[in-house]
């Protein structure tokens, strides 16, 4: 038998308004699947996102596959990795999030546990509970690094993407002293006498 692939997306395809799967639908991939069919879900989500629906699923089956962040990340649902990663650079966040704010839109980023927001929004917690997606806010930069090196694990590296040279933030349109190493030394020194 010729093996086939099937692409679906989640949202408003696959899941429902309330973002279940019906169970002929399920039934039909796990099927598709057992045949040696792969199946890949596409979607605009992050990996966070889609790696628990996937899982709640059942699309963990050697040949699942997802396509997410609008095509930015390929990941293999079988071996749990991800086997393509083309992101954003993230000295283009500032000004996506500015541009954004003009159009009344509400951006967030992501890392490995979810979204990033500036601001605590009814949009957020929707997208939040739609997606399966945990969120922090983080409304400043001190705030942001604090939050990194508070969650950071032995080994992990924290990079900080300021121009190097500025040591202010712009808050709408008020200019706030911010110098990073500042920040980061306070606050190592600040852990130290704790410990």
């Amino acid at each position: 038998m010729e093996k086939k692939i099937l692409f679906l997306d989640l949202d408003g395809t696959l899941l429902t308004d309330s973002k279940d799967i019906t169970e002929e639908n399920l039934a039909a991939i796990q099927k598709a699947t057992e045949l040696g069919h792969a199946i890949v879900v596409c979607t605009g989500r992050p990996l966070v996102s889609t790696a628990k629906q996937v899982e709640k699923l059942g699309l963990t089956a050697p040949g699942c596959y997802a396509i997410t962040s609008n095509g930015a990340l390929i990941y293999d649902a079988h071996a749990q990795e991800t086997i393509f990663y083309k992101g954003v650079h993230k000295d283009c966040i500032r000004e996506a999030f500015d541009e954004a704010y003009k159009f009344h839109l509400h951006p967030q980023t992501y890392n490995q546990a979810g979204a990033l927001c500036e601001h605590d929004t009814e949009e957020m917690h929707y997208y939040s509970a739609s997606t399966i997606l945990p969120y922090e806010v983080v409304e400043d930069r001190v705030e942001a690094i604090h939050w990194a090196m508070d969650h950071a694990q032995a080994g992990d590296v924290i990079v900080l993407c300021g121009k190097g040279h500025e040591t202010y933030q712009e808050v709408g349109h008020e200019k706030r002293h911010l110098d990073e190493r500042e920040v980061v030394a306070d606050y190592i020194a600040e852990h130290t006498e704790r410990a």
